[in-house]
C-alpha cells in the first residue's frame, strides 16, 4: 500500500515545471502569422523561457508592427519565401488559420525547416497525413501545438499516469461549466461546430494521450443550441462527446457553455485501476490524487497561458537536439484530428457512431 507521504512526494515531483536545455534554446524560431494568440501567448512564452525568435512574417504590416513593439522578433521578413530562405531559422511556427496552414507547413518542410503547426493541424485527415509523409521524406520534425499537454494540471497528471501511480487508466472524463458568450462578434462564432472542431481539440488530445496505448475505435457526438443563446450567437453552446477505445476504455466530454455563473470550471477525472486523479485545468486549481486508500493534494506552479506554449515548442526543440520523435508529433496528432473530424461528422448525423479508420501503419 502506498503511504500518504510517498503519495505526496510522487505528486510534488510530478508537478515540477518542464526544463529546456541551452542547446534547445539556441535553435532559431521563425513565426508565420503574428495574430492575437501569437502576441499574447507564443511570444510571451518564448521570451519567458529564453527561446530565440530569429524572424517573423505576417501579411498584415500593422500586426507585425504591434508585435515588434513588445518583443524581439529578430528579422522582420517581407515575404514567406524570404523567411523560409533565412539560414538563422531552424523551426517555423506556423500560426496561420487552418485553411492556409497546410500550404505554409509544406513550403517550410520543402525549405528544410522543422515545423510546429497549430491545432487543428489541417482541415482534412488526408492533408494532414500528406504533410506527415512529407516531413518523413525530408527527414524533419513536424509537431502540433497541442499546448494543453503542458498546462500544469494536465502535465502533472500525464507524469502520474506514466509512472503508474493510479494503475492502468480506465476512463477520462471532462466537463465544461462555462459560457461561450465571448465568441459573439469573433470569427469563432461563425464556425458551424466551434465547440467540437476548435475548442475541444485540447481536451480530446489529452484524454487520448492519457489512455495510451489503447486505440480509439468509435465515437458519438451531439450538440444543441441552448434556449438562452442570443440570436446573434451561431455556434451551439451545448455538446457531448463519447469515445470508446480498445480494452473497454472510455473518454467523455460533457459541455454546458451557457453558464450564467461568473466563475467557469473545467474539471477532469482520470480513473485508474488503483487510484483516481481529479483537477481543473483552466482554473489552475489544486490537483487531488487518491491511490491505495491514501490521498494527497498539490497546486502545480505556472499557468497554461503562456507556459503551455513554451512546453509545446520546447518539446519540439528538445526532440530536434536529441534527434527523436517529439511527444506532440504530427503523427501522434493524426488520432486527435480524426477524433475532431469524427465528432463533427457524428454531430451532423444526430449522434451516429463514427468509426476510427486510420490504419495503424500510418501512426508508426
Amino acid at each position: 500500500m502506498t503511504s500518504p507521504s510517498a503519495l505526496q512526494a510522487a505528486l510534488t515531483d510530478a508537478a515540477q515545471p518542464p526544463r529546456f536545455s541551452d542547446d534547445a534554446r539556441r535553435l532559431g524560431i521563425g513565426i508565420v502569422g503574428v495574430g492575437n494568440i501569437v502576441r499574447h501567448a507564443h511570444l510571451p512564452a518564448y521570451a519567458r523561457h529564453g527561446f530565440r525568435v530569429a524572424g517573423a512574417y505576417d501579411v498584415s504590416a500593422p500586426a507585425l508592427a504591434e508585435a515588434q513593439a513588445s518583443f524581439d522578433l529578430g528579422r522582420v521578413h517581407r515575404s514567406l519565401a524570404d523567411l523560409l530562405d533565412d539560414p538563422a531559422i531552424d523551426v517555423v511556427d506556423v500560426a496561420t488559420r487552418p485553411e492556409d496552414r497546410v500550404a505554409v507547413m509544406q513550403a517550410a518542410l520543402r525549405a528544410g525547416k522543422h515545423v510546429l503547426g497549430q491545432k487543428p493541424l489541417a482541415t482534412s485527415l488526408g492533408a494532414a497525413l500528406d504533410t506527415v509523409r512529407l516531413a518523413d521524406a525530408q527527414g524533419l520534425k513536424l509537431a502540433v501545438n497541442v499546448n494543453g499537454r503542458w498546462a500544469p494540471p494536465w502535465l502533472t497528471t500525464t507524469r502520474l499516469v506514466e509512472h503508474g501511480i493510479i494503475g492502468p487508466p480506465l476512463a477520462v472524463t471532462h466537463q465544461y461549466d462555462a459560457s461561450f458568450a465571448w465568441t459573439i462578434g469573433t470569427h469563432f462564432n461563425d464556425m458551424a461546430h466551434f465547440g467540437l472542431y476548435d475548442y475541444s481539440v485540447h481536451w480530446l488530445d489529452i484524454g487520448l494521450r492519457w489512455l495510451r496505448p489503447a486505440r480509439p475505435e468509435k465515437l458519438w457526438a451531439q450538440e444543441s443550441r441552448l434556449p438562452i443563446q442570443p440570436d446573434d450567437s451561431h455556434t451551439p453552446w451545448e455538446f457531448d462527446v463519447r469515445i470508446q477505445l480498445t480494452g473497454g476504455l472510455t473518454l467523455g466530454i460533457r459541455a454546458f457553455c451557457g453558464s450564467p455563473a461568473a466563475e467557469r470550471s473545467h474539471p477532469f477525472t482520470v480513473h485508474g485501476t488503483t487510484g483516481t486523479i481529479r483537477g481543473s485545468v483552466l482554473e489552475e486549481g489544486p490537483l487531488t490524487l487518491e491511490a491505495d486508500g491514501a490521498r494527497a493534494e498539490i497546486t502545480p506552479t505556472g499557468t497554461w497561458f503562456p507556459d503551455g506554449f513554451a512546453g509545446s515548442m520546447g518539446e519540439l526543440l528538445t526532440a530536434i537536439v536529441e534527434d527523436r520523435e517529439p511527444d506532440n508529433s504530427a503523427r501522434d496528432g493524426l488520432t486527435t484530428l480524426e477524433a475532431v473530424l469524427g465528432a463533427v461528422t457524428s454531430a451532423e448525423s444526430d449522434g451516429r457512431a463514427v468509426p476510427f479508420t486510420l490504419p495503424a501503419a500510418a501512426l508508426r
